[in-house]
């Protein structure tokens, strides 16, 4: 089996992003990265220099970048290929964690639980796996076969939800996404911090107001494009979470309300192509 690791970066912290491709490595046959016009690519080449560096030399955005590397799996006839944010460190036993599942009832991606520093650690659950809705792109583990007859990444959607987007073309195509339920990774979720609020504990990402315009515009995109669901709602719902958050507890309040409005507005003004299931 032919194994092959992305890691998509765009002015990375040079040490993290080291550890990452270091971790990685023994267990792949190929790394490539994949870099949005970063301007420490120099370092990046030298620091990752058992890596195939790819650049893109502008910020085309994630999921340009992801397919880069999906079609790179394609094109030099890889089984599986797995996608990594920057500053996603694995654990050294990933990938034979993953080999154990890779016969899954019409498996398309295999996912596993992830350690956020700014969080508490997951609870682990009596199952071994279970089928999800949908996982993050971080450590995803995608099957090349199933990718190659997808859409792929959402190019429009530049950055955020581009995840959401491929596990749901996945499962129109048929395949099932599956979560193993061992922590595979360190991960971080923007710069989050922790607040007790009337004895509930409340969670905020601290996003940037580019990111908060994103997540908005993007939500609804999926929500015209995959239609009414439990998902899509549940989508919209965490945008409205989140203009309460940021009210409450986050700084720069206003830059960042102002860009998710216009988020909201860009969102509906967007011309999508519904997905039907197959």
């Amino acid at each position: 089996m032919k194994l092959l690791a992305g890691i998509v970066t765009f002015n990375p912290d040079i040490n993290r992003l080291q550890e990452n491709f270091e971790a990685i490595l023994p267990q792949v046959d190929k790394v490539i990265i994949v870099d949005n016009g970063s301007s420490n690519l120099v370092n990046i080449q030298e620091r990752c220099s058992q890596a195939e560096v790819i650049p893109l030399y502008s910020n085309k955005g994630i999921a340009a970048a992801l397919n880069v590397i999906g079609n790179y799996a394609i094109d030099y006839q890889y089984d599986w290929f797995l996608t990594l944010d920057q500053d996603t460190v694995v654990e050294s036993n990933l990938i034979s964690i993953y080999k154990s599942y890779i016969n899954l009832p019409n498996v398309g991606t295999l996912s596993c639980l992830y350690h956020d520093l700014n969080q508490e650690k997951p609870k682990f659950t009596e199952a071994d796996y279970q089928e999800m809705k949908y996982v993050i792109t971080s450590a995803s583990f995608m099957k090349t076969e199933a990718f190659k007859h997808s859409n792929k990444f959402d190019e429009w959607m530049f950055i955020d939800m581009v995840d959401f987007d491929i596990n749901f073309e996945f499962q129109r195509l048929g395949y099932k996404i599956y979560r193993i339920n061992q922590i595979g990774f360190i991960h971080e979720v923007g710069e989050s911090s922790t607040f007790n609020f009337m004895g509930r504990i409340i969670y905020t990402s601290n996003h940037s107001a580019i990111r908060k315009y994103y997540r908005v515009r993007n939500s609804i995109y999926l929500y015209k494009k995959y239609g009414k669901n439990s998902e899509t709602v549940n989508f919209l719902i965490q945008c409205r979470d989140e203009f309460v958050k940021i009210f409450l507890f986050e700084k720069n309040k206003v830059k960042k309300l102002s860009a998710m409005i216009k988020g909201l507005k860009d969102g509906i003004l967007a011309e999508v192509t519904k997905n039907e299931s197959k």
